[in-house]
C-alpha cells in the first residue's frame, strides 16, 4: 500500500513540474501532454486500487481452516476437489474403482453438495467412467461452491475481481505505450526540453508500479489466501504421513495430491485421468476445433451435466454411459 501512495505522489509532483515546464502558448502541444498524462495517471492508479482490494483480510493466518474439500481447492484448484471426493467417498466404502476405470456406487451416502453431484452423475446405473466423472465434478455447482466459500473467507479473488485487475494491468500497459511514444515524439522536437524527461520519469514509475501490482495467472488467491495455505504446510494439515494427519489418508491427497492415493487401482486411475485431461487441455488451447471434437466430457465444456440429448456419448465407455446413465436424472436418495 505504501508503494501505491508513493508512486501516486511522485505522480502528482512531476505532473505539477511538467505544467511548468511546457511553454506558455503551445496550445496542441499542451493538449498531447495533458492527454497522455490521463492515459497513463488513471489507469495506474485504478491499477494499484485494484490490487489493494484483492490483497484480501489483514488478519492472522492462524485459526482459518476451510473444510476437506476447501482445502483441495486452496492447494490445487478444483481439479484436487475433484480427486479429493472421489477418494475420500472411495476410502469409507461407498464407491469402488476398478481396474478399468470405471466407477460404482456402493453406498449411495453424501456427506457434501460435491459427493451429492457425484453420485448423481453416476445415472440410474450407479456407474460412470471416472474420466469422465471427475471432468464433470470439476466443472459442478458445487465445485462453484466451495469457491464461494473461500471467497467468504477472504482465502480466493472471486472472478470479477480478476477480470478488473487484468483489464487495468492491460489498460495501464497501453497507457505506458501512448505515455512514451508522446515522449518520444517531444524529445525528437526542438524548443522543449523539460517535458520529455518529466513524461520518462512517470513512464518509468508506471513500468514500476506495473511490475508491483501485476495479476497473477497462475493462482486466483489472495495475499491472505497464499499466506494461509503457506501456513498450514507448517501445521499437521501439512503431514504426509496419514497416521498422524488430522483428516487421515484423504487429507495427504488434499493437500500433497493424487500420488499419495493409498489404493494402488485408484491412484493409477486418477493419475490417468489427469493425464488426460492435461491432453485435451493442450489441445483445446490450440484449437477450439479439437476442444469440441475431443469429447473430454458427456457434459459439454461448462459442466452443466451428464450426456445431454444434443450431446454423443461416443467417448464414454459402455459401461459407464450407457442409456440410462445418459439421461439427466439425479441419484435417489
Amino acid at each position: 500500500m505504501l508503494v501505491g501512495v508513493e508512486l501516486f505522489q511522485l505522480f502528482l509532483v512531476e505532473l505539477l513540474l511538467l505544467s511548468r515546464a511546457v511553454p506558455k502558448g503551445s496550445g496542441p502541444m499542451t493538449t498531447v501532454v495533458v492527454v497522455a498524462l490521463i492515459a497513463l495517471l488513471l489507469p495506474s492508479v485504478w491499477l494499484g486500487a485494484v490490487r489493494l482490494r484483492v490483497r484480501g483480510p489483514r488478519g492472522p493466518v492462524t485459526g482459518v481452516e476451510p473444510d476437506l474439500y476447501g482445502m483441495a481447492w486452496l492447494f490445487d484448484g478444483r481439479q484436487r476437489v475433484a480427486d479429493t471426493v472421489i477418494t475420500a467417498m472411495h476410502a469409507d466404502g461407498r464407491v469402488a474403482v476398478d481396474a478399468e476405470g470405471v466407477l460404482r456406487v456402493v453406498r449411495p451416502v453424501v456427506r457434501h453438495p460435491v459427493e451429492r453431484e457425484l453420485l448423481k452423475r453416476c445415472g440410474t446405473d450407479w456407474e460412470g467412467e471416472l474420466r469422465e466423472l471427475r471432468n464433470v465434478l470439476r466443472r459442478g455447482e458445487p465445485a462453484l461452491g466451495v469457491e464461494r466459500s473461500l471467497e467468504k473467507l477472504g482465502l480466493k479473488i472471486p472472478s470479477r475481481r480478476m477480470t478488473e485487475w487484468r483489464w487495468a494491468a492491460g489498460v495501464q500497459v497501453a497507457g505506458l505505450v501512448v505515455a512514451g511514444a508522446v515522449g518520444g515524439v517531444l524529445l525528437l522536437s526542438r524548443g522543449v526540453h523539460w517535458v520529455p524527461c518529466v513524461l520518462s520519469a512517470l513512464v518509468a514509475g508506471g513500468v514500476v508500479l506495473r511490475v508491483v501490482c501485476h495479476p497473477r495467472w497462475w493462482t486466483d488467491l489472495t495475499d491472505h489466501g497464499r499466506d494461509v495455505r503457506d501456513h498450514l504446510l507448517h501445521t499437521p494439515w501439512g503431514e504426509r504421513d496419514a497416521e498422524v494427519h488430522p483428516a487421515g489418508a484423504v487429507g495427504v491427497v488434499a493437500v500433497w495430491g493424487v500420488d499419495h492415493v493409498p489404493d494402488e487401482v485408484l491412484r493409477g486411475q486418477l493419475e490417468k485421468a489427469a493425464d488426460r485431461w492435461t491432453a485435451d487441455t493442450s489441445s483445446s488451447s490450440s484449437s477450439s476445433s479439437s476442444f469440441s471434437s475431443s469429447g473430454s466430457s458427456c457434459g459439454g465444456s461448462d459442466g452443466g451435466g451428464g450426456c445431454s440429448s444434443h450431446h454423443s456419448c461416443s467417448s464414454c465407455s459402455s459401461s459407464s454411459c450407457s442409456s440410462s446413465s445418459c439421461s439427466s436424472s439425479s441419484c435417489s436418495s
